[in-house]
This record gives structure tokens, sequence and C-alpha cells, in this order.
């Protein structure tokens, strides 16, 4: 067997055991998804995102419709999460649970700053 074939079975494998624990369980975690560098430009966008929009619109005004720390339209803003919202591999694992027609329903940035509450604290 070729490198690349033993690479596509455990690949293979792998999402259906992830599959599995998802039926049985409710969830799976999959690991390894997204590299360090990944994450840390995801939340250095969300940061860039969300002073862009806070410049926008202000802060007090935020503040009055309870918007504060929230980004909007992230797919719209950013290449990251554009290419993160297209990943192969969670497509591939959504279509596997819900078939060929889903959308994503949101897709907001909620920053959680130290010490003070959000309203969506309890959900992120």
């Amino acid at each position: 067997m070729k490198d690349q074939d033993k690479r596509q079975t455990m690949d293979h494998k792998f999402f259906q055991f992830r599959l599995e624990e998802f039926y049985y369980m409710g969830f799976t975690v999959i690991e390894d998804v997204l590299t360090n560098d990944v994450i840390i430009n995801l939340r250095n966008e969300v940061e860039r995102i969300y002073l862009r929009q806070e410049k926008e619109f202000t802060s007090d005004r935020l503040k009055l419709i309870n918007e504060q720390y929230v980004c909007r339209a992230l797919l719209s803003e950013s290449e990251a999460y554009l290419k993160l919202a297209s990943n192969e591999f969670i497509i591939s694992f959504v279509k596997a649970i819900l078939g060929d027609y889903f959308i994503l329903h949101l897709q907001n940035g909620i920053i959680n700053m130290p010490g003070e509450y959000h309203h969506q604290s309890n959900w992120h």
C-alpha cells in the first residue's frame, strides 16, 4: 500500500470514528484542524474587525444596543474567516451529518473581556 493510500485510509477511519462519536454522544472534538498560527491570526482578525466596527458605530452606540464586543459579518470582513467557514474537512463532516443542504446561521465573533459580563458569555 502506498503512503498516500495509507494516509487516506487513516483519514477515513479517523473521520468515521469522529462521526460515530458525534452520533453516539451528540458532539465530538476534532483536534488539529487549525494550527496555532491560524488561531492567532483569527484572534487578530476579530480584534481588527471589532476596532473597525467600533470606529464606524462608536462605542456608545454599541453599548446602547447591547452589541459591545460583538463582531458582525466576519466572512465579509476577513479572508481568514471565509477560509475557516469553507474548511474542506469541516464541510465534509457537516455534509455527512446534514446532507448537501445546510447554511451557516451566524458569523459573529464574541469577545469575552476579563472581569466583564457579556450577555453571550453563557454560550461562548
